[in-house]
């Protein structure tokens, strides 16, 4: 596992002793986003100092002194988000090595080469601070009658839009005005399969160090789990109250508006079988809804303040969430009850995750504490 924090510091955790490996020190404001790369040789981290580093994590040993790879100079504002390019998509990586996009309050966009540090593309369109930055895992897309080849990435924005640039042709491909007021977070029903890569719950791969076999494996494991996915879909969330569910492959059609919320949604996640939407809204309540229609399923009770954040088990029968009230609470999607109750923190908790193997979800929080709970 691998946290960031506001003391400026990264550190890469041993979930089975519970221990930190080793932690990195180089960033000099607080860290504000982190990235593993598909194929979890590499970390990236992005701060408010406005720097990205890149940290090879393949042959750690317990040192507080270990040297970033690369040092990434390419935004003027503190980075927002960063998403390595996937390993289905190998063939678009550099010497077998995957690309970054990182973002930016200053509403800038970049793709980086994580070994120069340079720039591969920049994109600039956004008017105010990007918030989530997904790269589809087709290798086309459809706009206007005009088929667009290669990589391309969903960005969304404070400034209310969504846009999709193309990688190849550097250049943006649609913006749309997806809601009234700052889109918080965006989702893919294929961005858990895209995540786990070559490491997906069904498959059987271990990797033995040989990248073309792992490349080979994360295709084998795209194909046949996409096979059950009709279309990718998208579904963004708002400071609007609302979840919009988009089909960007099908000349941006909008298939719902998601109401319900009664406050901002600030987290929203597909399940890993793609089945479900869960959102996560500052009204203290989790809400399900069809992941291929947007119909609302179930509202989730329980939290007694805003709920921050949510993370899917990898069998996609259960939620975590975490929140304001210092508590983390799972919860049965089958059953449509709070499963556990799990508290002890000392104040609220901002970030919330669950193991792929799920057997461990980590949490942090404004207490300064990280906890990991064994399932």
């Amino acid at each position: 596992m691998v946290t960031g924090s506001s003391d400026c510091t990264v550190k890469i955790w041993d979930l089975l002793t519970v221990t930190p490996i080793t932690t990195f020190k180089r960033h000099i404001k607080p860290i504000t986003s982190i990235a593993i790369s598909p194929c979890c040789r590499y970390v990236a981290s992005g701060a408010n100092d406005n720097l990205i580093y890149i940290w090879d994590v393949s042959n750690l040993k317990s040192s507080s002194t270990v040297e970033p790879l690369t040092k990434i100079q390419l935004h003027k504002q503190p980075i927002t988000a960063l998403e390595f390019l996937p390993a289905h998509l190998h063939k678009f990586w550099i010497n077998k090595t995957p690309l970054l996009a990182s973002a930016s309050q200053d509403g800038s966009i970049r793709i980086s080469n994580i070994i120069s540090g340079q720039s591969v593309a920049n994109f600039d369109g956004h008017t105010k601070m990007v918030t989530c930055l997904r790269w589809s895992g087709n290798q086309s897309i459809f706009d206007e009658g005009k088929e667009y080849f290669g990589p391309i990435l969903y960005s969304s924005s404070r400034d209310t839009m969504i846009k999709i640039w193309s990688l190849p042709h550097k250049q943006m491909i649609k913006s749309v005005k997806a809601h009234a007021h700052w889109i918080n977070g965006i989702s893919l029903n294929t961005s858990y399969l895209m995540n786990c890569s070559a490491f997906f719950p069904s498959s059987n791969f271990t990797y033995t160090g040989s990248i073309d076999a792992y490349f080979q494996a994360s295709e084998e494991i795209w194909n046949k789990q996409t096979k059950n996915i009709r279309s990718e879909l998208l579904v963004s969330s708002s400071d609007d109250n609302t979840l919009v569910l988009w089909d960007f492959n099908n000349e941006s059609k909008k298939i719902a508006q998601l109401l319900g919320h009664q406050q901002p949604v600030c987290g929203v996640s597909f399940s890993p079988d793609a089945r479900y939407i869960c959102s996560a809204s500052f009204d203290s309540s989790l809400r399900l809804w069809c992941g291929t229609t947007g119909k609302y399923l179930h509202v989730f009770r329980g939290h007694v303040a805003a709920v921050y954040q949510l993370a899917w088990s990898s069998d996609s029968r259960l939620v975590v969430s975490c929140g304001k009230d210092s508590t983390i609470k799972t919860w049965d999607v089958q059953s449509k009850k709070l499963r556990k109750d799990l508290p002890g923190a000392a104040d609220e908790l901002y970030c919330i995750d669950w193991a792929i193997n799920g057997q461990y979800i980590g949490s942090g929080g404004k207490d300064k504490i990280v906890r990991i709970w064994s399932r």
